[in-house]
C-alpha cells in the first residue's frame, strides 16, 4: 500500500497509506466472482488474511495491557514452558511480544451444525505439549496451503445426526506424541498471559469452532465449558480408548486444571451473555443454579450438552451435592431413553412405567380385562334362554305370525332390539382401579425393573460415569430415588413432551419433594406427589380401555349362552335353528374343550345332557328294509348308536 497525491482544484492533497480495515477486506472477498478452484482459493487465502485481533482497537488494548511482572516471569521460568516448534519460551512470548500467547493442541470434529449450535463440536482427544499461537498459525497456514484446507483441519465434517468420520490422516501436523491435531485453544498460564487472551478471546473462539476468526457468536463461549466438561470426562477416565485413561498423567492434570482456570476468567462474558438471552433466547443468570432451581433449566433449549454443565461447575469450583448429582442424573437418563426410543411408539415406555408405579400386577394389566371376572358373572336363567330361542326363530322369520307380531311389539326393532341379557358385567360396578404401590411394598421387584431399563442405556451413561463415582449408572442412590427418577425421565421422554410438562408445571423437581415432602400419615409423600398425576392419567385411560373391554366382553358372552348350545344341541328350547336341530355327536374333542372353556364346566354339562339323536350309518327315508332287513325303524345295533 503507497501513499498517493491527488488534486483538488489548484491544490495538491497526499493520502496517507493506511492498511484497509478488515470489514473492508471480507466485503471485497464477497463481492468476488468464484467460477473455478483458483477462485476459491484466492478467496480463502483473502480470508485467512484478515486477522481481527490486528484491528487497531484491539491492538490498542493489546499495547495498554501493563506488562508482566518480576514475580511473574519467575514463576513461568521455573515451570520451563516453551513452544515445541519455535522453541520460546512462555517468559519469552510474555516479555517480547505484545499479542501472542501459548496454546495446547486438540483434535476435533467440527460438524455442520457446529456453526449456528457450537456445543455439536466432537472432542476426539487432547494431545501432549504446547505451543506458541504465532507458531501454530504459521504451522497451519503451511498445511493448509500445502495439503489443502480439508485435509489440513478435516473441514466441516457431517452432521450431527449424520456424523462422518475424521480420518487418521487428517490434521495440521504432528505432536511430540505422534498425534494429527487440528485444533487449538489457549491456556492460562498466568494473570498477564490470559489478559491478552481476554482480549482477543472472540476471534479465537470464531476460529476454533467454524474455521473463520470472524464466526465468533455468543454461544460459543457458552460451548467452550462442553470442552472443559470433556476433558474433565476424558481425564477421569473416558475417552477414545474405550473407556481406558489415555489422557491422564502429571501434564494432563495440568493442562485440565490450566483450563478451568481460563474457563473460570471468561465466566463474566458467559454470564454477560445469559443475561441479554442468549443461549436459549431467555434472560438467567449463573447457568448452574438455573440448572439446579427447577427442571425448567434443564430442557435442551436451556442446556444443549450436559457436558456444559460438567464444565461450567468445574470453572466455579462448585462441589457436587447431592441435589446436583441427582437432577443431572435424571436429565442425562431422560435425554438417552429420549435417543433410544427418537421415532418408535410410546407403548413400551408406558408398560415399563406402570410396572414401576403398580408391581407386577401391572403385566398386562393395561386393558382393563383383571378387574373384571367373567368366570363368577351369573348364567341366564332356562326362561331367558326360552326367550332367545323365540327371538332365534322370530329372526329365522320361522315364527307363527301372531307370535311375530308380539315380538315385533315387545323387543322393537333395530341392532339392540332383542331379550336382555342376564349377568353381564357393568362398568361402573364392575371396574376395580389399581393401588399406586410404595417402594417398600416391592423393592425387589422395582430393583430388577430398574436395572434392566438402566442397562439399555449404560453405554450412552459411561461418558461421565468415572467423574461421577458410577452415579450415571445409578450407584449411590437408594432404591427407592432410582425408582422415581426413572419414573421422572421415562414418562418426559422427548422434548417436545418436557416443554410442554415444564410449561405446565406438571414436572415437579424430584430433589426437593424428596426432601421436603414426608407425610406419610396424611398420604403427602415424594411418590404420591410425582406419581400421582402420572397414576390418574394412566386409570383414567384404563377405564376408557375397560369400557370397551366391557362391551366386547358382553357382547361375546351373549353369543356364547346363544350359540355353544345351538352349535352342539341343534336346537334352542326345542326349536331346531341348526342342522335341522341334529345334534352334534361327533363334535372333535379339541372343538368339544374349547367350547367347554367358553361357557364353563357347569353349563356345559348340562348342554351335554340336551344332546340327543342318532350317530351312525344312515339309511334311506323311505324306511324301506335294505338287503340285511335294515332301516331307520330296524336299524344294525352294530352300525348305528342312539343317545
Amino acid at each position: 500500500v503507497e501513499s498517493c497525491c491527488i488534486g483538488v482544484g489548484s491544490a495538491q492533497v497526499m493520502l496517507k497509506a493506511v492498511l484497509p480495515d478488515p470489514i473492508f477486506s471480507i466485503r471485497c472477498v464477497d463481492e468476488m466472482e468464484i467460477a473455478t478452484q483458483s477462485d476459491l482459493d484466492s478467496a480463502q487465502r483473502a480470508l485467512a488474511e484478515v486477522l481481527p485481533q490486528k484491528a487497531p482497537k484491539a491492538l490498542e488494548l493489546l499495547q495498554a495491557l501493563p506488562p508482566p511482572s518480576e514475580g511473574e516471569l519467575a514463576d513461568l521460568k521455573a515451570k520451563e514452558l516453551s513452544c515445541i516448534l519455535s522453541g520460546d519460551t512462555a517468559v519469552e512470548v510474555l516479555r517480547d511480544t505484545k499479542r501472542d500467547f501459548m496454546v495446547f493442541s486438540l483434535r476435533v470434529r467440527r460438524p455442520e451444525d457446529v456453526i449456528d449450535a457450537p456445543t455439536m463440536l466432537e472432542l476426539q482427544q487432547v494431545l501432549s505439549g504446547i505451543y506458541s499461537n504465532e507458531a501454530f498459525r504459521m504451522g497451519a497456514e503451511y498445511a493448509v496451503r500445502s495439503t489443502g484446507p480439508e485435509q489440513a483441519h478435516g473441514g466441516f465434517a457431517g452432521t450431527a445426526k449424520q456424523p462422518a468420520a475424521l480420518g487418521d490422516e487428517v490434521g495440521l501436523f504432528r505432536g511430540p506424541d505422534g498425534q494429527q491435531m487440528n485444533a487449538c485453544l489457549p491456556l492460562y498460564i498466568s494473570a498477564a498471559h490470559f489478559a491478552r487472551v481476554r482480549v482477543q478471546i472472540k476471534p479465537i473462539l470464531g476460529y476454533f469452532f467454524t474455521l473463520d476468526p470472524l464466526g465468533y457468536k455468543g454461544d460459543q463461549t457458552i460451548a467452550l465449558y462442553g470442552i472443559l466438561g470433556s476433558m474433565l470426562c476424558f481425564h477421569a477416565g473416558v475417552g477414545p480408548g474405550g473407556g481406558k485413561r489415555d489422557f491422564c498423567g502429571a501434564w494432563a492434570h495440568w493442562v485440565v486444571e490450566d483450563f478451568t482456570r481460563l474457563c473460570a476468567g471468561i465466566r463474566p462474558i458467559a454470564l454477560e451473555y445469559l443475561e441479554k438471552g442468549g443461549f436459549g433466547g431467555t434472560p438467567r443468570g449463573d447457568l448452574l443454579d438455573d440448572f439446579l432451581r427447577s427442571p425448567e433449566g434443564r430442557t435442551k433449549e436451556r442446556v444443549t450438552s450436559l457436558s456444559v454443565v460438567i464444565g461450567w461447575a468445574a470453572s466455579v469450583a462448585a462441589e457436587p451435592s447431592k441435589q446436583f448429582y441427582m437432577a443431572f442424573v435424571e436429565e442425562l437418563w431422560r435425554r438417552n431413553f429420549t435417543s433410544l426410543h427418537k421415532g418408535q411408539p410410546r407403548e413400551p415406555i408406558l408398560e415399563v412405567l406402570e410396572r414401576l408405579l403398580y408391581g407386577a400386577c401391572a403385566e398386562g394389566a393395561a386393558s382393563g380385562e383383571e378387574a373384571l371376572n367373567v368366570d363368577h358373572l351369573a348364567k341366564n336363567r332356562a326362561a331367558k334362554d326360552r326367550e332367545f330361542a323365540q327371538w332365534a326363530c322370530y329372526l329365522r322369520g320361522e315364527c307363527p305370525k301372531k307370535m311375530a307380531e308380539e315380538m315385533r311389539r315387545k323387543y322393537g326393532s333395530g341392532a339392540r332390539a332383542g331379550p336382555e341379557v342376564e349377568g353381564l358385567a357393568s362398568t361402573d360396578t364392575a371396574y376395580s382401579p389399581r393401588t399406586l404401590l410404595a417402594y417398600e411394598d416391592a423393592p425387589a421387584y422395582f430393583d430388577e425393573v430398574v436395572e434392566a431399563e438402566l442397562a439399555k442405556i449404560r453405554h450412552q451413561n459411561a461418558f461421565a460415569a468415572a467423574l461421577y463415582e458410577g452415579r450415571p449408572f445409578g450407584e449411590g442412590f437408594t432404591g427407592s430415588e432410582k425408582r422415581l427418577m426413572l419414573i421422572q425421565a421415562l414418562q418426559f421422554v422427548g422434548n417436545d413432551v418436557v416443554n410442554e410438562a415444564v410449561e405446565k408445571g406438571r414436572y415437579l423437581d424430584t430433589f426437593s419433594y424428596l426432601t421436603s415432602m414426608h407425610d406419610p400419615e396424611h398420604g403427602r409423600t415424594a411418590e404420591s406427589c410425582i406419581c400421582g398425576q402420572l397414576h390418574e392419567r394412566f386409570e383414567q385411560h384404563r377405564k376408557e380401555k375397560f369400557s370397551a373391554y366391557v362391551e366386547q366382553r358382553n357382547a361375546l358372552r351373549t353369543a356364547q349362552r346363544i350359540l355353544v348350545q345351538a352349535v352342539l344341541t341343534g336346537k334352542l328350547d326345542g326349536v331346531s335353528v341348526i342342522a335341522e336341530g341334529t345334534s352334534w355327536a361327533c363334535c372333535p374333542l379339541e372343538t368339544a374343550r374349547r367350547l367347554q372353556e367358553a361357557v364353563g364346566e357347569e353349563a356345559f354339562a348340562k348342554i351335554e345332557l340336551l344332546m340327543n339323536g342318532t350317530w351312525g350309518h344312515v339309511y334311506r327315508e323311505s324306511d324301506k328294509p335294505n338287503r340285511h332287513g335294515h332301516c331307520n325303524s330296524n336299524p344294525n345295533e352294530q352300525l348305528v348308536v342312539k343317545f
